[in-house]
């Protein structure tokens, strides 16, 4: 994982964001790809990592619209 100048964490991979634990609450699931989605929800379950949550595209939508 690199990082930018303003100390934001940045991933390459998607799946390494689950890595970072609990220092990340939600994933927003904006990805078209298939094989990746089942993957990003597999991998919490995998690794026991229950902490973070992975909110399906619909959910970001949502957000979106409210805070409009």
């Amino acid at each position: 994982m690199g990082c930018v100048h303003s100390k934001i964490p940045a991933c390459r991979d998607a799946l390494e964001v689950i890595g970072l634990g609990e220092r990340v609450d939600i994933i927003f699931d904006l990805t078209v790809n298939a094989q990746l989605r089942r993957d990003l929800r597999a991998c919490p379950k995998e690794t026991n990592k229950r902490h973070t949550v992975i909110a399906p595209e619909v959910v970001a939508h949502l957000l979106w619209a409210l805070l409009r």
